[in-house]
């Protein structure tokens, strides 16, 4: 095997949890977890952005239709229709 380098933050963690006491293999199990939950996190983010704006483009295009509603009631108004 050859050295790799290791991100700070990654190596932070693992240090943290080996001073909580943690072994090596359940410093490795809890830092898969970690990373686990975090990619449900983002994806249960993601699809909240993406619930958030169908709702936003839903209610855009109801405002559009108020808009025409409104125009015309104005235009028959205007013309005395």
């Amino acid at each position: 095997m050859s050295f790799r380098q290791v991100k700070d933050e990654v190596r932070e963690e693992f240090l943290n949890l080996f001073k909580d006491e943690y072994s090596l293999s359940s410093a490795l199990y809890a830092y898969e977890d970690q990373l686990h939950i975090n990619i449900v996190d983002k994806q249960a983010l993601l699809q909240i952005k993406q619930a958030i704006w169908i709702m936003i483009m839903f209610i855009i295009f109801l405002v559009n239709i108020i808009r025409i509603h409104l125009a015309a009631i104005m235009i028959k108004k205007c013309l005395n229709i």
